[in-house]
């Protein structure tokens, strides 16, 4: 009897482990990369997706983006201090929205894979942003940092406006474009 009681036990135990993650398990999303690079993949990937949720996965918590040194003094009435985690997310759902539905493309053009350490690291990333059949291209420094021996973007930083060798037309800031979509 005892034999018999154990041995449904271990039974019923391995059935448990062997059916999976449970309901709670599942809804929680995975959070952060394996390296900076697929940080920029899996952003690209939300957009491409519609996804602005999951955006969020792969920013850091103290996220923060910081517009070009004009775009403040253009647009004074943003509080770009207060530019972080939570305005971004709203920003990218609307940039996602079928009245936008932007494509982002950050890996194509890495100019420069600049300081890296055990924990942050630092590239400055020529992107273009389709969106209603328009190409928007910019200039940016992103900051990875990692906690827990997964990777995030820290901070999106506006770099110097130049002009697009391809187009010889000005690059807009990302600054102003987050202004544009954010009204």
């Amino acid at each position: 009897m005892k034999r018999s009681r154990c041995l449904l036990t271990t039974t019923l135990l391995f059935l448990l482990l062997a059916s999976g993650p449970t309901a709670a398990q599942k809804d929680k999303p995975l959070t952060g990369a394996f390296d900076p690079e697929q940080v920029l993949v899996n952003l690209e990937q939300t957009v491409k997706d519609r996804d602005w949720r999951r955006y969020g996965d792969f920013l850091a918590e103290d996220f923060r983006f910081i517009p070009f040194d004009s775009v403040p003094l253009e647009h004074p009435a943003v509080e770009w201090d207060e530019w972080g985690r939570a305005r971004e997310i709203r920003f990218i759902e609307e940039l996602v929205s079928p009245n936008y539905g932007a494509v982002l493309e950050l890996r194509n053009n890495v100019l420069d894979r600049g300081p890296e350490s055990n924990d942050r690291a630092e590239w400055d990333i020529l992107y273009s942003l389709v969106t209603r059949g328009q190409v928007f291209r910019s200039r940016a420094i992103f900051v990875f940092e990692r906690v827990d021996d997964l990777w995030y973007l820290r901070e999106w930083i506006d770099t110097t406006i130049e002009t697009d060798k391809e187009t010889e037309s000005a690059f807009s800031t990302s600054g102003s474009l987050r202004v544009v979509l954010s009204r």
